[in-house]
Formats: C-alpha cells, sequence, structure tokens
C-alpha cells in the first residue's frame, strides 16, 4: 500500500482547509489533469453530474477523491476516500458565508454524491487506468 500519509492544506481557490491523501498538493497540474475529472465519471457522464452543489463548486473535493481512487489499493482505501469526499465537501459548505437553509440544502446534496460514489464507485476504484507517471515522480 502507498502511503497513505493525511495531508491538510489550504486551498487556493477555495479558501477552505482540505484533507487529502497521496501527495495530492504536491502533484503537478498536469498529473492531476490527467487523472482528475471533477465530479462524476467523466465523459459524457460527467455532464449528467454537475460540479456544484446548489451554486457552491465542489470540483476540488472531487478532484482528490479521483486522485485518492487512483491510488487507493484496497476496499478501506476505498471508504476512506468517499470519507474524505463527504468530509471535503461538507468543509467547503461550512467555509461558506451563507444562509442556514442553504447550507442545510448543500449537505443534503453532498450526502447524495457521498452515497453516490459509494454505492458505485466499486467499478472506478478498481478500474485503474494508465498515467503517464509513477507515483514516486510525484512532488
Amino acid at each position: 500500500m502507498k502511503d497513505r500519509h493525511v495531508t491538510r492544506y489550504i486551498n487556493k481557490k477555495t479558501n477552505c482547509n482540505l484533507v487529502s491523501f497521496y501527495n495530492f498538493p504536491k502533484a503537478s497540474n498536469s498529473q492531476k489533469a490527467e487523472v482528475c475529472n471533477g465530479a462524476g465519471p467523466g465523459k459524457i457522464g460527467g455532464l449528467l453530474v454537475p460540479d456544484t452543489i446548489w451554486g457552491l463548486c465542489i470540483t476540488e473535493a472531487a478532484n482528490i477523491h479521483d486522485w485518492c481512487y487512483l491510488w487507493g489499493e484496497t476496499s478501506e482505501d476505498r471508504k476512506l476516500a468517499d470519507n474524505v469526499f463527504h468530509e471535503n465537501m461538507i468543509r467547503m459548505i461550512d467555509g461558506t458565508k451563507s444562509w442556514r437553509w442553504l447550507k442545510r440544502l448543500r449537505r443534503n446534496r453532498a450526502w447524495i454524491y457521498y452515497m453516490a460514489v459509494h454505492k458505485f464507485g466499486k467499478a472506478f476504484f478498481y478500474d485503474k487506468k494508465g498515467v503517464s507517471f509513477k507515483y514516486s515522480d510525484v512532488g
């Protein structure tokens, strides 16, 4: 298993303290672009799953999730990636200045996104797409 060292970092786009694994913050933009596609399964399926939750962009949380799915190896790694995805969405929601009712709507949608990856993400977790770099190249 690869180093699952927890990394907390302030994301410059969202100004939120997010959680990641597998050296995500150290990856180059080109490495991230090769692996990450925001919310949804990519391609045409990505059009069906928006990167926003009631106006809040959650792309960075989804990208961290994609990164963890690529480098994770066990069902425990998958559960951890799904939980981190949910935690990061909640951090992003709580980090915004908005009405309480809007935060509640966003939290409910975040739960739906979490349940979708929890129930339907297994095939994507075990479908390791080849990338042009090795884990040791990150950072």
